[in-house]
C-alpha cells in the first residue's frame, strides 16, 4: 500500500486534500490526537458544509472507502495535525 500524509487544519485546505485516480478503495486514519472530519467533492471546490457538520473520525481510528473516479476527499481536525490515506 502507498500512504499520502494530509496536513490537516481546521478549515478546508488543499493540504488536507486527496484526489482518487480512478475507482479507489482507500483506508483513512486519524493519526492525530484531536477530532477530525471529512467530506468529499466532485472538483477541488472546497466543500460547502462547514467543518464540524462533516463526518466525525476519532483520534487513532480509521474508515475503509471507496472512492469514485476523480472526487476529492477533504479532511479537517480540530487543531493542527495530520491524516493518513492507504491505497
Amino acid at each position: 500500500m502507498t500512504t499520502t500524509v494530509l496536513t490537516v487544519g481546521k478549515l478546508w485546505a488543499a493540504a488536507g486534500r486527496y484526489t482518487a485516480s480512478g475507482e479507489t478503495e482507500i483506508m483513512l486514519s486519524n493519526t492525530g490526537g484531536g477530532m477530525q472530519r471529512w467530506a468529499t467533492t466532485a472538483d477541488d471546490t472546497a466543500p460547502t458544509i462547514l467543518p464540524n457538520q462533516a463526518h466525525p473520525l476519532p483520534p487513532l481510528t480509521s474508515r475503509a472507502m471507496t472512492l469514485p473516479d476523480t472526487v476529492r476527499l477533504w479532511v479537517v481536525g480540530a487543531s493542527k495535525g495530520t491524516a493518513a490515506i492507504e491505497v
